[in-house]
């Protein structure tokens, strides 16, 4: 079991400082304390499957590959977007993400509407 913690471990780290993140700043994305991330990423603790979701999300990495190790490839251009809002969104406190999701729910409104209308609308580009 140690030598699968030591393993997953190894591979948030890679991953974790490929994206720029402090285990600081990560841990409180999760919601867990510093210390406890920092004994996970040395093997010496281990993560709910509810943490390990979060994290597969928030890094946009697959659980295959935290779990197991399958070959890690940088993301494309949608992923990074895709890492970069998680990042933002992760590390807000719950009023600003109910705010970012009701502003995301309009601006996809104001899209489909303009798209009926056969206009492009800037979002969509």
């Amino acid at each position: 079991m140690e030598k699968y913690r030591q393993e997953i471990g190894a591979r948030l780290k890679k991953v974790r400082r490929s994206r720029n993140l402090t285990q600081e700043k990560f841990s409180e994305m999760l919601g867990i304390s510093q210390k406890h991330y920092s004994e996970v990423e040395r093997g010496l603790a281990g993560l709910s499957v509810k943490h390990l979701i979060q994290i597969s999300d928030i890094l946009s990495i697959s659980l295959d590959y935290l779990l197991k190790g399958t070959e890690f490839t940088p993301l494309p251009k949608q992923l990074q977007t895709n890492t970069q809002m998680n990042e933002i969104f992760y590390s807000s406190s719950a009023y600003t993400q109910q705010q970012m999701l009701h502003l995301v729910k309009i601006a996809k409104e104001i899209e489909n509407h303009a798209s009926g209308y056969g206009f492009e609308s800037d979002l969509t580009k």
